[in-house]
């Protein structure tokens, strides 16, 4: 592929500044508050792409990724108010239109299915698109609107979508601006929310109560504010259980001011709301299933702070969109309001292990423990012989590496032949982790995925329930985020893939987020721009922006797609109103406090011999002041317990020696007294050389003091 800039020909449109208004709200008793944004963009670029272009614009990572058009680089700008703010007047300035002539067309987006039969439907050209003479994007901005959750605030939130830059299919024409500015008008208002008392609502049926009672009593003793409540005391307020549940959930929100959710129940035990998406190519239906999405239970406010009921059209399909190719589609905003995740469990035993879990991994502080910092990747080449040569789970698994820097990633990859077993994913669970990725394709029962440019499977016969089952990891749990289909499709199999890990008695994981139907994908280096490869990668972002609990990390990431990507069409729907959580979401997996700054280089020797023990000392600045623990990593496969607890500031010294010649990098990271760990240092190089006394101590091990003297006397009778 190409990288230069093709030649070709700007000319300047002569045009004065351009105002485009969009009017949502107006009330002439108020006084608009005035923002202003200003966007100044480079001239596009473009880098050949087989028979096509791909169009670049520098500073700018997201794309208009639409099946079978043309893929437009855009500039998402995100804006939050109290929720009830109202939104004014939009109006757009753009400087003089530039034109571009093409000799290829822009490339057009290619999604495929995550399932086990290799239906991957690549879909070409929209030719109501490709055909046309009209601009697409249509304008240069566009915007939504919606009511959702962030830093545990219920906030009113505007999406700008700007694009700098337009294409005429039909004319093979760029049109685009270099400087962009919005003028908002907003009218301040802040719906009533009580303060806060309580933080964690556990609906759950009546059977299960006295299993959830330790819980509960865990999470009052540990400042999460509890209450649990059994589905026979919520009353009947709805159209049916469902919609009685969640008006509940809203009164929660108002009265106590929760901000978790936790259902419990599979779907016989705990109702659960199926949603209605059809992806059409035309008149072509490729993708109209029906599938159940507890989002429905988490986007409780509209943009005006209303009560969504999903159900816009008012024909008792929720969440729909283009339902049956007819064009029936509910105006839901999606964003969630409450973080929610779902035990899914189907007995008191499940339940019993479930809770169990979750107070023994919060009574350890699992995030402050050595192996917490092991992050596992496993992928291969989800989409073969895509045109950029890609393996896409192992790009999004680098990406997330890349993304929790200061981890120690481990790759169960396709290219290092250790996604070919099972047992090598089972290895490297039961080693202990943070956090493990599965990029791939799936069913509810198994996930596998493919080697660079084959249609075959690995690992050999997959890895399945049965293989989660196995696993012993104890209480060294991660959590599990599954990029695949159908994985955690927990209504076809109450026991499917995603809760196996939950519900592993003897390991497994503390929580997972997976697909519970038919999930897509886009292939080559576009895999991570949205649909199911943006939801992976986010779910990292999510957790190194902050996210301190399960549910956080969960809510953040639908948020972040919405904002960065868009509601644009079926599959972005699909996207977030398939994304599953299962798990508590108020479990913390984060401390509370800031980490310690990362710690000084280590400071001693660069140089030395085999078998001698030398020391070396660094230290770090805890920002809140807190004591600080030290672990070394030395280089050659060992590290240190963690060591202290040392004062803010205080040097800390440790010892150590190599027993094999080489060069070995040691770094050091810290942690406070509350588990929050920092980076890891920049590494200090240290040179282990030969020596003749390291070998007669070798070979006096071997073969005994007699041979060690008689060596020794030669060597050193000759020198």
């Amino acid at each position: 592929m190409k990288s230069e800039i093709i030649s070709m020909s700007v000319l300047i449109v002569l045009m004065i500044n351009v105002v485009t208004v969009s009017i949502a709200y107006e009330d002439r008793n108020l006084k608009p508050e005035i923002i202003e944004i200003k966007k100044v963009f480079s001239q596009p670029r473009f880098n050949e792409n087989g028979e096509y272009l791909i169009a670049k614009i520098d500073n700018i990572d997201s794309y208009m990724a639409e099946a079978g058009r043309p893929l437009i680089p855009f500039e998402p700008v995100k804006m939050t108010f109290p929720l009830g703010t109202k939104i004014g007047k939009i109006d757009v300035f753009h400087s003089p239109v530039r034109e571009i002539k093409l000799d290829k067309k822009i490339v057009p987006v290619l999604p495929f299915l995550l399932n086990m039969k290799n239906e991957h439907h690549k879909i070409r050209e929209d030719e109501s698109i490709y055909n046309s003479f009209s601009p697409y994007p249509e304008k240069w901005f566009s915007y939504s609107l919606g009511g959702g959750i962030e830093n545990g605030k219920h906030v009113t939130i505007l999406n700008l979508y700007i694009y700098p830059m337009k294409y005429i299919p039909k004319e093979n024409l760029i049109e685009y601006v270099e400087e962009i500015k919005i003028r908002i008008e907003i009218f301040p208002k802040s719906l009533h929310i009580s303060d806060e008392k309580y933080d964690l609502l556990v609906l759950s049926p009546e059977e299960f109560a006295d299993e959830l009672s330790p819980l509960i009593e865990h999470k009052n003793n540990n400042n999460v504010s509890s209450i649990l409540v059994t589905l026979n005391n919520i009353p009947m307020n709805g159209r049916d259980k469902q919609e009685d549940i969640k008006y509940y959930i809203k009164d929660a929100i108002e009265k106590w001011g929760i901000r978790y959710v936790m259902l419990v129940g599979g779907k016989d035990e705990f109702p659960v709301r199926y949603t209605y998406i059809t992806y059409a190519y035309g008149n072509k239906i490729i993708d109209d299933e029906v599938f159940v999405s507890d989002l429905y239970y988490a986007d409780i406010y509209d943009e005006n702070g209303e009560f969504s009921s999903w159900d816009t059209n008012n024909n008792d399909l929720f969440g729909e969109y283009n339902w049956q190719n007819t064009g029936s589609t509910d105006d839901v905003d999606l964003y969630p309001d409450v973080y929610i995740g779902r035990l899914a469990c189907v007995d008191e035993n499940e339940v019993r292990t479930a809770v169990e879990k979750i107070i023994r991994y919060e009574n350890m502080k699992a995030y402050g423990e050595p192996w917490f910092s092991n992050v596992v990747v496993i992928g291969g080449d989800t989409s073969p012989n895509d045109d950029e040569e890609i393996d896409e789970g192992e790009y999004i698994g680098q990406k997330i590496l890349d993304t929790m820097e200061g981890y120690n990633g481990i790759k169960i990859w396709a290219s290092n032949n250790e996604v070919k077993y099972a047992s090598n994913i089972n290895s490297a669970i039961e080693n202990g982790a943070g956090f493990v990725s599965f990029s791939g394709h799936g069913t509810p029962t198994s996930w596998a995925t493919h080697p660079h440019n084959k249609e075959g499977w690995i690992p050999y016969g997959g890895y399945k329930n049965l293989n989660i089952e196995a696993l012993t990891n104890k209480d060294e749990l991660p959590i599990v985020i599954i990029d695949a289909c159908s994985n955690s499709k927990f209504d076809e199999i109450s026991n499917c893939f995603g809760w196996t890990f939950v519900s592993n008695e003897n390991g497994g994981a503390i929580a997972s987020i997976g697909n519970s139907a038919l999930s897509w994908g886009y292939s080559g280096s576009y895999t991570i721009k949205g649909l199911s490869g943006f939801m992976e990668l986010g779910a990292f972002k999510s957790y190194k922006n902050g996210a301190k609990t399960f549910g956080e990390m969960w809510g953040e990431t639908v948020s972040s797609y919405l904002s960065q990507v868009g509601a644009r069409r079926a599959l972005d729907y699909k996207t977030v109103e398939e994304w599953q959580a299962f798990g508590d979401p108020s479990l913390q997996i984060s401390s509370p406090s800031l980490p310690p700054n990362r710690p000084d280089k280590p400071e001693g020797v660069t140089s030395g011999k085999k078998g001698v023990e030398y020391s070396f000392t660094t230290s770090a600045i805890d920002p809140d002041g807190d004591d600080i623990y030290y672990l070394f990593d030395w280089g050659d496969g060992s590290i240190t317990e963690w060591l202290g607890p040392y004062k803010s500031g205080e040097k800390v010294n440790a010892s150590h020696s190599w027993d094999k010649r080489g060069t070995y990098e040691i770094k050091v990271k810290a942690k406070d007294e509350y588990g929050s760990q920092s980076e890891w240092s920049e590494p200090l190089e240290i040179k282990i050389k030969f020596t003749f006394n390291s070998l007669l101590n070798k070979i006096s091990e071997i073969f005994g003091d007699i041979i060690y003297m008689m060596l020794k006397n030669l060597i050193y009778g000759l020198k």
